[in-house]
């Protein structure tokens, strides 16, 4: 059995911030992201795209909606 959801949330966003200043490559941002608001979090911390399956899971097909009501992502 593995890890997944809220768990991950806050260890998978410092990861992120301490990766992106790290390379210049695409970031995907995974682990934890359990609705829109950690997305936009995630976005803001640098990542380029974001893995939403626990989203997916817990919320199911109404978190895509709500991530669409998101600002888009930075280009």
């Amino acid at each position: 059995a593995g890890w997944s959801g809220a768990p991950l949330t806050l260890g998978s966003r410092a990861a992120l911030r301490q990766v992106r200043p790290l390379t210049q490559k695409k970031v995907i941002s995974v682990g934890g992201i359990l609705d829109a608001e950690e997305a936009r979090l995630r976005f803001d911390a640098g990542a380029d795209l974001i893995q939403v399956y626990a989203a997916l899971v817990f919320q199911g097909l109404r978190v895509v909606s709500e991530l669409q009501k998101q600002k888009t992502p930075k280009a």
